[in-house]
């Protein structure tokens, strides 16, 4: 006997999990990879849950507010924890896309509750958080952490330093070195009253990344408006930010900035 259900555990987030009945010891790993096996990822159930027996209703329908919860969590008892700070940020990806506290270097994306969807996203966050590209075949290939670190390797940003060059063959990408890919300050005194018309023409110019103009997709100009007021405006191109790593970025520049003004340390 078997059921799958449509789950929302989470407000927004549905998720297929599937039921067995079995008096074997099946690891339910070997249900999941045969199911992946035959059916396409988005039917493809994100847990696997075996029980003695099927709830039933008195009328002997199935009765889906007595089937347990999956476990949304590390399910690799021996896990290990991030070894560099590469492996520390895809864990942080991987718990925020799947809404989970944490995630070892060996937790499975899909045992985890992921599917195609999350997948997209997550492949989505790593683009604009990391500048790294993983086609999602690669994440069905290689679901952990561990697995994906080794793909990518140790260059992690290069789309936040990449700019286009023209040839005879051409346009191609050119990616800056690390040193020359650190955006400059500008600083602009304005007053109160010019303020917004000072970020609206900020906001209309449009960014050069050839290789030429020597300018990067992310511009940082801090208007002085007063004495004790500033205004920050960060301008980035679409190849470098998108809705879902807006949030981050707005994040850790807020704690940065809470750091510096109570004088702790805070990243450069």
């Amino acid at each position: 006997q078997a059921a799958v259900i449509v789950r929302e555990d989470q407000p927004g987030d549905q998720r297929l999990t599937a039921y067995t009945v079995s008096t074997n010891t099946t690891d339910t790993s070997d249900l999941h990879a045969h199911a992946a096996a035959h059916l396409p990822a988005y039917m493809t159930p994100s847990h696997f849950i075996t029980l003695d027996e099927l709830p039933l209703t008195p009328n002997g329908k199935l009765d889906r507010n007595a089937l347990p919860t999956p476990h949304y969590g590390p399910q690799n008892e021996n896990g290990r924890t991030p070894r560099t700070p590469h492996e520390q940020t895809l864990c942080t990806l991987f718990a925020e896309v799947l809404g989970v506290d944490t995630v070892t270097i060996d937790d499975d994306f899909f045992h985890l509750g992921g599917h195609s969807l999350l997948a997209t996203k997550l492949v989505s966050r790593i683009r604009t958080s990391l500048g790294a590209e993983l086609p999602i075949r690669q994440l069905f290939e290689t679901p952990t952490v561990a697995g994906i670190s080794a793909v990518l390797g140790k260059d992690t940003a290069p789309s936040r330093r990449t700019v286009t060059a023209v040839d005879a063959d051409g346009a191609y990408q050119i990616v800056r070195e690390p040193a020359d890919a650190r955006p400059d300050l500008q600083v602009i005194e304005t007053g109160p009253e010019e303020v917004e018309e000072r970020l609206r023409d900020a906001a209309r110019r449009g960014f050069d990344l050839s290789a030429d103009s020597g300018e990067l997709p992310f511009r940082v100009t801090l208007f002085e408006v007063g004495d004790g007021e500033h205004v920050l405006l960060l301008l980035l191109h679409h190849i470098v930010s998108d809705a879902w790593s807006r949030a981050p970025l707005a994040r850790d520049l807020t704690a940065a900035y809470a750091a510096r003004v109570h004088g702790s340390t805070a990243p450069e």
